[in-house]
């Protein structure tokens, strides 16, 4: 009977996910695609709507689009086109899929680092159900993470397990799988660091009893240390090629910030509050938004607090490096994935992001899952009781606000209104709202919304042309035709401001004008791989 007990549980555990994922996402296959990012990637990029073709592959791994380097994930868009056609439902579901995946494997790698079953079960759970994992799940064009996270996370089980076997832990397997998630999304760079970390910190890989102090430790040290450098040579050279190219792809679309934009200051204290932030989010995850706006500074005592709680933090992984090893590994886990993330390198306008949390938070969770393992043991009754309570309830409340915030990404006109209740009405969301009246023929309503921004100073293009978009939708076409030309005179080369002039001023019975503009439309073309003006191509078969 033990044996039955033994083979089934982990079953039972996969079915546990499995419900635990379709009850909180299943509602995906109803929604539709958003208005930030998705008509980049699915909806008016042309290789995406063709499906898998020869061209479509090459495609996918010779271009920077949409200011990043993943291959994979292209693929993976082209393959969802070619099975269900370009519908956002399906495309939703699959995210979902692959989270579910990475549920199981968060499960098996914290077995791995020394959980017990049920608390990996446990700490998977939470993973699979933390409403801050939402945006990289239900938004579409968060394929990349997901998709990363679960070959980076292949990567990593793959490591421990062969490490607790005591076989050489870099094989094939581990490189394969590391390269993988590093062409979905280059997120995992920093997993050789967190391998050595948890070579040193978990598995005593380093120790060889106590040795010579001074210059002569250090040469000690750095022999002992040679052997789990070279074993990982190669995930390290795939990490330094990944880190420049990813750098390289986002200048390339001119997403990363100069220090006259936010100076090095700004950086290191959104960093200092972004981190405190995504760890109070876990915790009592609150105003969840899709974008929060990087302020031009901040309040000097919320800076020094939250610097003061990182320092003690730190302090306490260090102490207690030895006796709560993991305790340490995970903040380091924490910080590390955090770190491309954090706003060093400020790419967009964003001071965090809810999906930077989904690899971060694992660090959190190992972290919760030990701790309260060892109260368990060490605990009465009464404590046993107690924190069994508050993990269910933490739970199912986080179940709760989880399946909400789903629901808020239906459409972009639920997911706008959502999220400037958050943080307000920033140009980024209320271009969203904007975008989805217009969408939706509601001119009237975008008309004011686009005005606004149009009217800021040194305004986005993008919103302008919509502002004239949005007048001639109340019937309003020499205004419309006004701002257009304001546009092309601010940058000659905007193939869009082109486009609606050729189209409106033939309305206007100016047909020589209308062509010269649809010379220019067409000399300039749309940018790689995006679906020419105009042009509406059927759904893949």
């Amino acid at each position: 009977m033990n044996k039955i007990r033994r083979s089934w549980s982990p079953n039972w555990g996969i079915v546990l996910i499995v419900v635990a994922g379709m009850a909180l996402y299943g509602q995906v296959l109803g929604h539709g695609f958003v208005a930030l990012d998705d008509t980049l990637y699915v909806t008016a990029c042309a290789e995406v709507r063709e499906g898998l073709t020869w061209k479509g592959f090459l495609w996918a791994w010779g271009n920077f689009d949409a200011g990043n380097y993943h291959p994979l994930t292209w693929l993976s868009y082209m393959a969802d086109v070619t099975v269900f056609g370009i519908e956002p439902g399906w495309m939703a579901f699959e995210n979902v899929l692959i989270h579910g995946v990475n549920g199981w494997l968060v499960w098996r790698v914290l077995e791995a680092l020394g959980c017990s079953r049920a608390g990996a079960l446990m700490g998977a759970m939470a993973f699979v159900v933390h409403p801050l994992n939402v945006e990289s799940v239900a938004w579409i064009s968060q394929r990349k993470t997901v998709l990363a996270a679960a070959f980076g996370l292949a990567a990593l089980l793959v490591y421990l397990t062969r490490v607790r076997r005591n076989e050489y832990p870099v094989n094939w397997q581990v490189v394969a799988f590391f390269a993988a998630s590093l062409l979905a999304k280059p997120w995992f760079v920093v997993l050789p660091v967190l391998m050595l970390v948890l070579d040193v910190t978990c598995f005593g890989r380093l120790d060889g009893g106590a040795g010579p102090r001074g210059l002569q430790g250090i040469r000690v040290l750095a022999t002992r240390m040679l052997p789990l450098l070279w074993e990982k040579v190669l995930l390290g050279v795939a990490l330094i090629g990944a880190v420049a190219v990813a750098l390289l792809s986002q200048k390339s679309v001119g997403a990363v910030m100069g220090l006259q934009q936010a100076s090095a200051l700004l950086r290191l204290e959104n960093a200092a509050v972004s981190v405190v932030s995504y760890m109070a989010d876990f915790f009592v995850p609150n105003a969840l938004s899709v974008f929060y706006p990087l302020p031009t500074d901040y309040a000097g005592a919320r800076v020094a607090g939250s610097a003061l709680l990182l320092l003690l933090l730190t302090g306490v992984a260090w102490v207690g490096r030895q006796r709560f090893p993991e305790v340490t590994s995970g903040i380091v886990w924490f910080g590390l994935f955090l770190l491309p993330v954090i706003g060093l390198v400020q790419v967009g306008g964003q001071a965090r992001a809810d999906r930077y949390m989904y690899l971060p938070m694992i660090g959190l969770i190992w972290i919760a899952v030990r701790v309260g393992e060892r109260a368990l043991v060490r605990g009465g009754v009464g404590v046993r009781q107690a924190l069994v309570v508050i993990a269910v309830v933490w739970l199912g409340l986080g179940g709760v606000v989880a399946q909400r915030q789903v629901m808020y990404w239906k459409n972009s006109f639920l997911l706008s209104v959502h999220s400037m209740k958050a943080v307000g009405p920033v140009p980024l969301l209320v271009s969203l709202l904007g975008g989805a009246y217009l969408e939706g023929g509601d001119s009237g309503l975008a008309l004011p919304l686009f005005e606004s921004l149009a009217r800021r100073k040194n305004p986005d293009l993008g919103h302008v042309v919509a502002y004239a978009r949005a007048l001639h939708g109340v019937g309003r076409l020499r205004e419309a035709i006004d701002v257009c030309r304001q546009v092309v005179k601010h940058d000659a080369g905007n193939y869009y401001a082109h486009a609606y002039l050729s189209v409106w001023l033939l309305e206007a019975g100016e047909a020589v004008q209308a062509a010269e503009h649809d010379e220019k439309m067409r000399e300039i073309g749309p940018s790689h791989g995006q679906v020419p003006f105009g042009a509406e191509p059927g759904t893949a078969k």
